[in-house]
């Protein structure tokens, strides 16, 4: 079997990572993690962790508007800079 995750290979030399998780999310443990490695490999990162909002919450701006928010971050985040 393959094995694909992030974590499994190198971090050091990626651009600065912004992720963004939910408190209910499924991959919270794996975001924490990656968050946590991608930082100790010297790689800038920005953790948002949404409370009560469930995997994939971003996909619903036009009922959710903590997904509007998040997409405002996110978008931020690339029109400053970080994200390059």
């Amino acid at each position: 079997s393959v094995a694909a995750s992030p974590l499994l290979g190198p971090l050091e030399g990626l651009p600065p990572l912004f992720l963004t998780c939910a408190t209910n999310e499924v991959l919270l443990d794996d975001a924490l993690l990656l968050a946590r490695a991608a930082a100790l490999a010297g790689v800038p990162v920005e953790l948002r962790v949404e409370a009560g909002l469930f995997h994939l919450w971003i996909l619903w701006p036009h009922i959710l508007p903590e997904a509007v928010a998040s997409l405002g971050r996110i978008a931020g985040f690339i029109g400053s800079g970080s994200g390059t």
